[in-house]
């Protein structure tokens, strides 16, 4: 969806909003992006290089644990 070519810090306990373009919501996106996300589900995950440091997943996606969101 989206890459930085500089740091980003998001500190424990803080938020940093992605939204898509058409986002138009009283707190302002951090980042935004064009493509659409999958309706009946998927996952992002943010990544510093190739490691994996965090992720969520939505809808029918499996997420981390490898069991649906739902079972959990």
């Amino acid at each position: 969806i989206t890459n930085w070519s500089t740091s980003v810090v998001i500190p424990a306990g803080g938020f940093y909003l992605l939204a898509n373009s058409g986002y138009d919501d009283i707190a302002p996106a951090d980042r935004s992006f064009t493509s659409g996300l999958a309706a009946a589900g998927g996952g992002i995950a943010i990544f510093n290089g190739t490691t994996k440091i965090d992720s969520v997943g939505f809808g029918n996606a499996i997420v981390a644990t490898g069991f649906r969101k739902s079972l959990l």
